[in-house]
């Protein structure tokens, strides 16, 4: 890889990040094309759980909330996926490598657990309207809310992602990324300098940190099969998001979160959040609280939302 501008200057540094993006695009499209297996025969509905507050500042606000990833229920979140990385990068070091390589995936061993500069926020849906666990992982247990959104109204997110449970896939998954990206690093790094390997090697390494934390939130383990989650995903670094944290009440305290607005609301096409059901949670309180949704619904403009009781027999 040639360069005309001098090593050590912002223009140089510049254009090894230009040169590597491609790279990273390229990877991510692949990731993501294999990932779609897992979108097939998509559900009409996915159902967003929800307390009460929830789903009056939901629907109030006429926005998504955005939860950071690592406030969420599953105590493995990300976690799960550096366990992968890190463990397929072990696997791949006993292989017969050049030694470009070997540097390389060293390298990546050492510095890629450094994620504080990333930040991730999901929005989780399902598509199980009345599931016991969830009811009782997402709404208290009992007053809870289940949002319905027609999948029509959410595909067009890109970011919208059906979540893998299957180990030996994610593992795959993050195989392919090291071994390409380890390839496209031995080929940049040929016939330079000590220095600007450093340099490279820097940059691949962020490269792929942000790449796996793209993928990450998609990658769970198969004890939360159950949920049949679909998720929103946004990453950036962590900067760009901190003049928009809100916070709300949660089992840990304060929960940070971003207000998200789908692209069609924004864009003028809906008037109100696009729902077309609310499950009602178990609830000792049933009729009373069918009673109050109505009018909560018809107040803010959701007349011909559906409203449906949830069939879990729970004894209160």
């Amino acid at each position: 890889m040639a360069h005309e501008l001098s090593p050590g200057t912002d223009s140089f540094i510049k254009s090894l990040v230009d040169t590597i993006k491609p790279i990273e695009r390229e990877l991510s499209n692949r990731a993501q094309i294999k990932l779609k297996k897992f979108r097939q025969n998509p559900p009409n509905s996915l159902f967003h759980y929800t307390d009460a507050v929830g789903l009056q500042g939901i629907i109030s606000s006429k926005s998504l909330w955005a939860t950071d990833i690592r406030y969420l229920n599953d105590s493995k979140e990300l976690s799960h996926a550096s366990e992968i990385v890190l463990s397929t990068i072990e696997e791949k070091n006993k292989q017969r490598l050049s030694y470009s390589q070997s540097e390389f995936l060293n390298q990546l061993s050492e510095r890629f657990d450094h994620t504080d500069s990333f930040h991730i926020f999901t929005i989780s849906f399902s598509e199980e309207k009345d599931s016991l666990d969830q009811w009782r992982g997402y709404s208290g247990g009992t007053g809870g809310f289940a949002i319905g959104f027609n999948l029509t109204d959410l595909a067009f997110e890109q970011r919208l992602m059906k979540v893998c449970y299957n180990e030996d896939d994610q593992r795959q998954i993050v195989k392919d990324v090291i071994d390409e990206m380890a390839h496209y690093y031995e080929k940049s790094a040929y016939f330079t300098s000590k220095f600007v390997k450093e340099l490279l090697i820097t940059q691949f390494c962020v490269s792929f940190a942000r790449l796996i934390f793209t993928l990450a939130p998609q990658f769970k383990s198969k004890h939360w099969a159950s949920e049949k989650e679909w998720r929103i995903i946004l990453t950036s670094m962590k900067k760009n998001y901190q003049d928009n944290l809100k916070f709300r009440a949660g089992k840990m305290g304060l929960i940070p979160y971003v207000e998200f607005k789908p692209k069609h609301f924004k864009r003028g096409l809906y008037e109100k959040m696009p729902i077309n059901t609310v499950v009602q949670g178990p609830s000792p309180h049933a009729k009373l609280g069918r009673e109050s949704l109505e009018q909560f619904l018809h107040s803010v403009g959701h007349h011909d939302v559906r409203i449906e009781a949830s069939s879990v027999p729970l004894r209160f």
